[in-house]
């Protein structure tokens, strides 16, 4: 499991109240570092605040684990080359990347990548959107096969958000389209622009 080491005493609170595991110190001490398990990790985000001090941590935890995956916060893009330089796999920039984008980038760096790419970078014109389903579309009421979005329009279906709000992940080809529903699709822009068209 993954365990946050933080030295602001309000969040320390927080963390406790909540039952997360942590560890209350700062993340620049040697000590505390190896008290997380660095030597044992698989992975570590540095996410402080200030700029030299998750350098010193990056450095720090490269040379205790060599083979450690490690997403270091950078504030401007010039810093990132300093941070890949003290040993960072990837540099985010937080008002890009939330700290939620940080740790799955950790849990599923490939995923994360392809979101990435999806979401607007990368060479490929790929792009992740939601459409809705109206009541005077072509596909109402229609199944996935009857639908024919994937054949036609060549879009991926990965989600469907009932009109209650349930949330149907990766759906069947039996699942049908009902007025009101929400399609997560990821595609070509100009093929989301087709299948808006339509509906």
């Amino acid at each position: 499991g993954a365990v946050i080491i933080e030295k602001n005493p309000e969040v320390v609170r927080d963390l406790a109240e909540k039952g997360v595991l942590h560890l209350a110190g700062d993340a620049t001490d040697d000590d505390i570092l190896q008290a997380a398990g660095i030597d044992r990790a698989k992975s570590l985000v540095a996410a402080l605040h200030q700029e030299a001090a998750n350098v010193y941590v990056t450095l720090t935890a490269r040379q205790m684990n060599p083979k450690l995956f490690i997403v270091a916060r950078a504030d401007t893009p010039p810093h990132i080359p300093k941070l890949k330089r003290a040993g960072a796999d990837q540099v985010l920039i937080p008002h890009l990347f939330g700290g939620i984008r940080m740790a799955q980038l950790v849990l599923r760096p490939t995923v994360t990548s392809f979101l990435e790419l999806a979401l607007g970078g990368g060479d490929i014109d790929l792009q992740m959107e939601e459409l809705r389903v109206e009541a005077t579309s072509e596909v109402v009421n229609q199944n996935l096969v009857e639908s024919k979005i994937r054949p036609r329009f060549d879009l991926i279906i990965i989600g469907i958000k009932k009109s209650s709000g349930e949330m149907v992940f990766n759906p069947q080809p039996q699942a049908v389209l009902e007025a009101g529903d929400t399609m997560i699709l990821v595609g070509k822009g100009e093929d989301l622009d087709r299948l808006r068209a339509i509906l």
